[in-house]
Parts: structure tokens; sequence; C-alpha cells
């Protein structure tokens, strides 16, 4: 079949972008504090239940890299292989559900797989250690033995959904509000006529056991975190400019589609769900009965109660909206609520769907071609070259071999990479300062400074000794485009 080698290309080339990334990159700054405070001299129970909002709230990702250092040791790799994994997982689900519903055409089958796959800020997630990547794997577990279920109405697929919900969950807090979306929406599927062969009694019994279950293994690090979960990661302007326009910027990945700006594309995005509703009530008025058994209607309602829940949230508890990272919880329901709409439109006109999906399909692909970075990730760019800058240092120190000591000082938001390799390296030589604040430390009289460009000229005892270009966009604490430079002592 020829979308057998086409498939094969496109995982191919994904798992190789992954992990070469995994194993080449040094550890970027949230990744350290994982490490730090999640896995080095710190007992299970503690990270099961002294987690907090502040540094990591990815339980089961800081217990499975914890398995993994256990066994493999302190290796970038090792703490990032239960994400990598993960990815597979992804893969497997999300081929499935394409299997199942597109195979109408080619077009139509790469659809699913493609809008999915190309998004080079999620594809990021499954190279660190983090649970980002963890999560939307099982959250699109989740959602496919969800479509099972209402197709095929059997207790194994309703107990697996509400399973990898939870695992989402505990990859990543931020996605309890896709476990509650999930619960409800089978509670709503047990009480539709459609579902009479099912034991509703059973069903709810099993439903009610597990989220008191999970909710007591959640309690007590929600509890430390209070209402902090994940809420320092955005703003309070509106869903609008915090979600949409924050998760298009990374979706875009520092390359804009073809006169698709962040806020055009953000605008085509309300008008697709807008278009996708419209479609869900066309639907409801035609069939009422096959509501919770369609699956556009099914990924809708998911994506809309998701939706709610967050805005409960926020105005309840006074959280923040979800930005970057956070809301990438939105992108796979979204992405499925457009698969589907484009599968409606087939349904009805198969030419329009299948031209709609060659169009989309390319601007994708051509999109991912041009934006993939093999030297970087988006969200911690600037921690991309600590290895070229120890290798700097340490090349001056087999040519000097009469420093008896060096020591490096750099801005703060550098400092949790170098700190990895220094705690992880035998380097009794090298001392790494530890910065005071993010300011610049015009006072400094270290061997080698390392910082941005604009801060050179404040550093007037120093002079360049390399200079980096810069990688993608950098966080609010550095401009995007600015250079970083390593310098040495007059």
């Amino acid at each position: 079949m020829i979308s057998a080698p086409i498939l094969f290309a496109l995982i191919s080339v994904l798992s190789f972008v992954i992990i070469y990334k995994a194993v080449t990159l040094p550890l970027t700054f949230d990744e350290v504090v994982t490490w730090d405070r999640y896995t080095t001299n710190t007992s299970i129970p503690n990270v099961i239940l002294a987690a907090d909002g502040s540094s990591n709230n990815h339980i089961l990702n800081s217990l499975s890299i914890k398995v993994c250092q256990f066994i493999l040791g302190d290796k970038p790799w090792a703490l990032r292989l239960p994400n990598v994994l993960s990815f597979f997982l992804f893969v497997i689900s999300v081929i499935a559900l394409a299997k199942r519903y597109f195979e109408q055409s080619l077009l139509l089958l790469c659809l699913p797989l493609i809008c999915v796959f190309l998004n080079p800020y999620l594809i990021d997630f499954f190279s660190l250690a983090r649970g980002y990547g963890m999560a939307n794997a099982f959250m699109a577990c989740s959602i496919s033995c969800l479509l099972l279920f209402s197709s095929g109405r059997q207790m194994k697929w309703y107990c697996l959904t509400i399973l990898f919900a939870m695992l989402a969950a505990y990859s990543n807090f931020t996605f309890l509000i896709f476990w509650a979306a999930i619960n409800i929406l089978l509670s709503g599927m047990l009480v539709n006529a459609g579902f009479v062969t099912i034991p509703v009694k059973r069903a709810f019994a099993i439903t009610g056991l597990l989220a008191i279950s999970f909710a007591a293994l959640c309690y007590f690090p929600l509890k430390n975190m209070q209402q902090c979960i994940q809420s320092t990661f955005g703003d309070h302007t509106g869903f609008f400019y915090d979600t949409l326009l924050s998760e298009t910027n990374r979706f875009n990945y520092g390359v804009p589609l073809p006169g698709l700006t962040d806020k055009i594309l953000s605008m085509m995005v309300c008008i697709i769900g807008l278009l996708s509703g419209l479609n869900f009530v066309l639907k409801l008025r035609k069939d009422l009965r096959s509501a919770l058994t369609d699956p556009f209607n099914l990924v809708f309602i998911l994506l809309l109660l998701v939706w709610a829940l967050n805005m409960l949230q926020i105005y309840c508890f006074n959280t923040s909206y979800l930005s970057g990272r956070t809301a990438l919880i939105y992108y796979l329901m979204f992405v499925l609520v457009l698969v589907f709409f484009v599968r409606d439109i087939a349904a009805k006109n198969l030419l329009l769907a299948q031209i709609a999906s060659g169009l989309l399909s390319l601007l994708l692909l051509w999109h991912f071609a041009v934006a993939i970075n093999l030297n970087s990730v988006y969200e911690w760019s600037f921690d991309a070259y600590t290895y070229d800058v120890m290798n700097t240092i340490e090349s001056y120190k087999q040519q000097h071999p009469e420093t008896k000591k060096i020591e490096l000082n750099l801005t703060s938001f550098l400092h949790p990479s170098f700190s990895f390799y220094v705690k992880t390296k035998n380097l009794p030589w090298f001392i790494l300062a530890n910065p005071q604040s993010s300011n610049i430390d015009t006072t400094s009289q270290t061997l080698f400074y390392y910082t941005i460009a604009d801060h050179v000229a404040e550093l007037k005892n120093y002079s360049v000794v390399k200079r980096f270009k810069p990688n993608g966009i950098l966080l609010p604490i550095v401009n995007a485009g600015h250079d970083q430079v390593l310098l040495m002592h007059k």
C-alpha cells in the first residue's frame, strides 16, 4: 500500500529529530530543575507527595526519569528516555485512529498524521525530560480509547479511557482538566440511550472508585501547590491573547507560515472553531441520538469541556490563562476537531476534502522542513551552547596547564545547564560562580564570563572569545535575535 512508505518516512524523520536532540543537546533550564529537585537524593515518596508548583508538577515524568537515572546514570539522554519512548506510544495511538476513520483516500489518511505530528514545538518535548510529551501521548491514547468505546461499547475501552486520562494528568497536572472532562463526557455517554448494553451501575462504580483513588493520590501535591498549578506561566489578558496567540507563536517556531502571522493564524483558529461549532449544531439537529457516538461530536464536546473547565479554573481560583507549553493541552484536541470536520466534508464532497487535505498537508510539510532546528529546542534555546562554552574552556585549560583553577561567571538564567554539567563531570579545576540575580555583574573578576552580547559594553574588563548566534526565540529575559558571547578577562 502506498501509504506505508509515506508513513515510514514521516515517522523515521521525526524519530531521528527527537532522538538526535535527546542525545546531543545539553540539559536545559527546567530539565535541570526537575533533575536537581526530584531525582537527586530524593526518595520516591517525596517525589510523589512533595511536588510543588514552583518547580515541577510532572510527577509521573519525575518518577520515570528517576528510574532511568538509577539504571543508566546522569546522562541527558537517559533522563529524556521516558519522553522519547512516549513518542512511539503517541505514534501508535494516532496511527490507529487515522486508520480507523480516514481510509477513504490516501490524502485523508495522511491528514491527521501530518497535522498531529508536524508541530515542531510539540515534537521538542519528546526530546526533553519534561512531562508535556508524555502527557500528550497518554491523552492521545485516552481519546483513541474513547472513540473505540463509543463504537464498540466495551468496558475495557471505557476503563482504558479513564486510565490513560489519569496517566496524562499525572504526567503533567495541567492535564487534570482533561481528566475531569473525560469523566464528565463518559458519564454523559453512560446515560445515553445508545449505551443500554453497558452495565451502567458498574461503570459508574468504576468511575467513582478511580476518581476517588486518583484524587487521593493527587491531594498532597495539589495541596502543596495550592492555586499555582501552572498559574505562574501565563497572563490574565484573555484566552485569545494568552492562549491562542501564544500557541500559534510556538507552532510557527520562529518561521511563520507564508502570509500567516501569529495573529492571523489565531483568527483562523477561531473561524475553524466557529465553523466546527456550526457543524456540531447541524449534526445534532439532524440526529440527536448519535450525539455521543459520532467521532466529530465527541472530540468537539471534549474540547469544549476542557475549555469550559479551564475557564472555570481561571475565574473561580484566579489562575492565569494557559500559555506556551501549558497550552499544548489544546493542540491535539483542536487538530482532531479539524480533521474530523474535513472527514464530514468528505462524506458530502470527497474531492473538496481531498483538495483541502492536500493543500494543508503540503503547507505543514513545508513549514516543518524550514522551521525545524536540530541545534536547540525552542523554549530553552539559550541553553544550546553549554557544551560549546565548556569545550572552549576545557581547551584553554589544556593549553594553559599552569592555570590551577578556572572560574566562570554568567547570567543567572544560564546557570542551571552549566550546574548540571559541573555536577556530573569530574572537573575539580572548574568553578562555577553563583549569580545573585539576572543583572550583569560589572564587578566580576572571573577568568571567563558568559552572557548575551548586549552586556559586552558593560563588562569593560572583558573581551569576546567566542560569539554564538541565537537559536529561535529566547525567554522574555532575553530578547529574540540577541547573540550570546563567551568573554575572557583582559
